[in-house]
């Protein structure tokens, strides 16, 4: 039987990532079919076919590295991604994070309905669900993540910030350059000063697009990124 197109842009994107051959490949497959099923049902992204996968599934794993460079070290990290909506770039970390576990942050019921039985269909058991607003968050976290949630500004740094370990990390996943840095100027200089940020560029597989990973730390804990590759 052909597989169906956009499996076969996912399959040549994760090639192109060094992924194709990887444990989580078929969980990351299962998930898909979940999400492009539900998705115009439940209006969890703004795509579907091959732009649904360029644009949300290759666009999160590109991330991984980066992502899995914060949790060297570390046992059984825990990864928070806020404002999930449909899972992303969660449960594809997830796939092939298996030492971590990813809480999935979400406030929309009927989103962490889908985001429940998507797990159970892609019998991803290292993430778990959290019908919860952000600021009902307590919990410390050793790195957050989140995609197409909010600008970076103040105020929402602030709060992920003190969700933080002591030597966590946020990492955003963000766009153009030129916008990313108009971000972390509105920051104002005072939140700025107990900032470690590094702006970190990603190629995501057939997007031609700028797109960039930014990693805030606090000063306080600073050390350095691990090397990418290592």
């Amino acid at each position: 039987m052909t597989a169906p197109a956009w499996e076969v842009v996912l399959h040549d994107g994760l090639e192109q990532l060094g992924l194709a051959q990887r444990d989580g490949v078929e969980s990351l497959l299962a998930y898909t079919r979940e999400l492009a099923r539900w998705n115009e049902r439940l209006g969890l992204v703004h795509a579907s076919g091959s732009e649904l996968i360029v644009r949300h599934l290759l666009d999160s794993v590109a991330g991984l590295e980066m992502v899995q460079s914060l949790t060297e070290g570390r046992d059984a990290p825990a990864i928070a991604d806020i404002g999930t909506g449909g899972g992303l770039p969660g449960i594809p970390l997830s796939c092939f994070l298996p030492h971590a576990t990813i809480h999935l942050i979400e406030r929309s019921e009927r989103k962490c309905g889908f985001l429940g039985g998507a797990l159970l269909a892609a019998k991803i058991r290292n993430a778990r669900v959290v019908n919860e607003d952000l600021s009902a968050l307590r919990e410390p976290f050793d790195v957050i993540v989140f995609r197409a949630f909010q600008p970076l500004s103040a105020p929402l740094v602030i709060k992920l910030t003190r969700l933080l370990k002591p030597d966590g990390a946020v990492c955003a996943y963000k766009g153009r350059a030129e916008r990313v840095r108009a971000e972390i100027a509105s920051l104002g200089d005072d939140l700025a000063a107990r900032l470690h940020t590094e702006m970190v560029p990603v190629v995501v597989p057939f997007l031609e697009e700028e797109r960039n990973l930014v990693i805030l730390r606090s000063r306080a804990a600073e050390a350095p990124t691990p090397a990418r590759g290592s």
